[in-house]
Parts: structure tokens; C-alpha cells; sequence
């Protein structure tokens, strides 16, 4: 927010926005981030050097909800090497706003994957025994980023001995 603007023949000294939700951001660029969904009318009150103030109003300012990750796995265990089909579920929420990509992280390797269609499958070989967790983040056209979904993956690998007597 950048509230610049002025008709005072004297300089600005003071800008409070009433963000609609019942908190304020004050100076002349103030941030703000909203934490929740919704439509919000923003107020900004611009006061000047002898104490004169104006205010102007901005409405609608529409906070989009995140889109949804979610996938699944082909299987959660196996034996090295293992390989896992992955699955991507995810959606938007009440926005509706469209699905542009999915960043796959893979944490065996550290590897990452981008997709750009949820019914796009992604596959991944996983070679050393251990526990991994396999994360996606789903990315609107505006760019809202979803929470990470995860996956768990056990891979073992059973070692044979014996003795002879």
C-alpha cells in the first residue's frame, strides 16, 4: 500500500489503514498480510502536520484461499530399489482459482520435480534404505502457494548373514 497521494498544501505525516478485519498497518507503505480468506474493505486515513486528516476507501480487496495439495502413493514400503508412482490430488478451494504447478520434493536425493497438470503422475526410484518424506506444494495462477502435503516412504534393504559351526 502506498498512500502518496495528497491534495494537503501541508506534508503528510501520519497514514493508518483500517484493513477490514479489525487490525491496522501504519506508514505511508505499509505490508500487510491477511491470514484468513475473504473480501475486505480497506480504509486509509492520511493525516497532515497541523492535524487535519482525509480518508479514502478501497473495496473489494479479495484474499484468495490456498489451493489444497494432496497426493498419494502407489506404496508406502519396499525394498531398495524401490520404485513409487505418486498421485496428485490436489485442488482448488472456494476461489476457484486454476492450478498452474506442483513442486514434487524428494527427500532421499533431494531432488524436485515441477509439474503443471494435476492428473500428471510423477514417478521416483528411491535407492537407499531409510525413511523419506515426499512433499508437494500446489501453485495457483496468482501464485498462492498451498501448505505442503507429505507422504512417508520406508525403504529397507534386509541384510543376510549366517553362521557356520
Amino acid at each position: 500500500m502506498n498512500g502518496s497521494g495528497s491534495t494537503s498544501t501541508h506534508t503528510l505525516t501520519n497514514w493508518t489503514y483500517d484493513m477490514g478485519n479489525g487490525q491496522t498497518a501504519t506508514g505511508q507503505n505499509a505490508g500487510f498480510y491477511y491470514t484468513q480468506a475473504g473480501t475486505y474493505t480497506i480504509t486509509l486515513t492520511a493525516t497532515n502536520e497541523v492535524g487535519c486528516s482525509g480518508t479514502t476507501t478501497f473495496s473489494p480487496m479479495r484474499v484468495l484461499e490456498l489451493p489444497l495439495a494432496q497426493l498419494t502413493a502407489s506404496s508406502n514400503a519396499g525394498c531398495a530399489p524401490f520404485l513409487v508412482n505418486f498421485t496428485n490430488g490436489s485442488s482448488v478451494q472456494g476461489n476457484g482459482m486454476p492450478l498452474k504447478t506442483f513442486a514434487w520434493s524428494f527427500a532421499d536425493d533431494n531432488s524436485t520435480q515441477t509439474t503443471t497438470s494435476v492428473g500428471q503422475s510423477v514417478n521416483h526410484t528411491f535407492l537407499t534404505e531409510g525413511n523419506y518424506n515426499v512433499t508437494l506444494v500446489a501453485t495457483d495462477v496468482f501464485g498462492c502457494a498451498s501448505s505442503p502435503a507429505s507422504v512417508q516412504i520406508s525403504i529397507t534393504k534386509p541384510v543376510a548373514t549366517f553362521t557356520v559351526k
